[in-house]
């Protein structure tokens, strides 16, 4: 019988550091950086950049959608199960953080950081989960498809 949990400790690091270099990335809307292949900003580019750049050193399918969105493909077969997220995050404007904003802290058993909760952090922990199942050594029906777009905080264009 196979130790999910087990499995993902293996991963605990590389996935934090993922998920750290993500939430450095202040990935607001920035209208006055949009430009071609970058509509919601330069940093939702970077973070996108980023995001597919983790899905190109597992050795994985990439595709960039006109810096809309982008996609990794995990495993093989035709048909694909989809996993939906986002990497833009919510301006942090007159607020007060205990923690540094755009950054990845854990305290005790907590993670604290712009995007950990929504949607940084699940979308890594998808990623992971996908990229474990694809190294375990059992027959796939299908592949796995992470979806992530770059402007869900502000109307999903």
């Amino acid at each position: 019988m196979i130790d999910f949990k087990e499995e993902v400790l293996k991963h605990k690091d590389e996935m934090l550091k993922d998920l750290k270099d993500l939430c450095l990335i202040p990935s607001t809307l920035d209208e006055s950086t949009a430009k071609e292949n970058q509509p919601f900003g330069e940093n939702n580019r970077k973070a996108l950049d980023l995001m597919l750049s983790i899905g190109q050193r597992d050795g994985f399918v990439t595709d960039d959608c006109d810096g809309y969105a982008g996609s990794i493909d995990i495993g093989e077969g035709e048909e694909c199960f989809g996993i939906l997220g986002h990497l833009d995050v919510v301006p942090t404007e007159g607020q007060e953080w205990d923690y540094p904003k755009y950054d990845m802290t854990l305290d005790g058993d907590t993670l604290y950081g712009r995007g950990v909760a929504d949607d940084k952090g699940p979308l890594i922990a998808a990623y992971y989960a996908a990229k474990i199942v694809n190294e375990l050594d059992f027959e796939k029906k299908m592949k796995v498809r992470i979806i992530f777009g770059c402007n869900e905080e502000n109307g999903s264009r």
